[in-house]
């Protein structure tokens, strides 16, 4: 919104009447070179976002579903732990919008963009709380079992996201092995198993 308000003060300023073509020209490339780097930053977002909507609508079932990304404007005021949520209705319904901090969807954009070959452990869990939510769009309340079953389509979802298989098994073995055991008790069962193969259904195993 923000973008927008300044791209049309920038219009304005330049159609203002009574400034000569010159003068117009001028205020044109200013403003230019001022916002393009947003706009540049505004089209990553948006691609992010959108292959992010993707998997939830893969995983979720739920050609409804989508993904939200946190504003970068929205970071600044956000106090709360989560990294990603779906919110539920008193009906019990599930809502289709996974949301996604900015900072998530920050890193997920980094890892698509040249992180997949040796990510760091922070854009491994960033792709996970993806799948997670995605899980919970899907209408798995309990976070334990949410959590087995986005290790079991972990994989999937960096395939989705672009990635090769063997990516996909890398991040996923990874996940399990480096983050999954150090999680609250609230987040693990001891009967979760994240093998099986890639084009069985989140849930049923999604590791190739």
């Amino acid at each position: 919104m923000l973008l927008i308000l300044l791209t049309a003060l920038a219009v304005g300023i330049v159609a203002w009447p009574g400034r000569t073509a010159r003068a117009r020209l001028v205020w044109a490339l200013a403003f230019l070179v001022l916002l393009a780097p947003n706009w540049w930053m505004e089209a990553r977002w948006l691609r992010t976002q959108a292959a992010a909507s993707e998997v939830v609508r893969a995983l979720s079932g739920r050609p409804e579903a989508y993904a939200q990304c946190q504003r970068f404007s929205g970071a600044f005021f956000y106090a709360r732990a989560a990294t990603g949520w779906v919110e539920y209705g008193e009906d019990g319904s599930t809502s289709p919008e996974a949301w996604l901090t900015y900072e998530t969807c920050q890193r997920i954009r980094d890892w698509r963009e040249g992180g997949r070959s040796a990510p760091t452990e922070q854009q491994v869990v960033a792709v996970h709380v993806l799948t997670h939510e995605a899980m919970h769009v899907k209408g798995e309340r309990s976070e334990a079992v949410a959590e087995c079953m986005a290790m079991q389509a972990d994989a999937r979802t960096v395939v989705l996201l672009g990635a090769t298989r063997a990516q996909a098994t890398a991040l996923a073995q990874r996940y399990w092995s480096e983050v999954y055991p150090r999680l609250s008790d609230g987040y693990r069962t001891g009967d979760c198993r994240p093998d099986g193969p890639l084009d069985q259904a989140p849930g049923d195993g999604a590791w190739p």
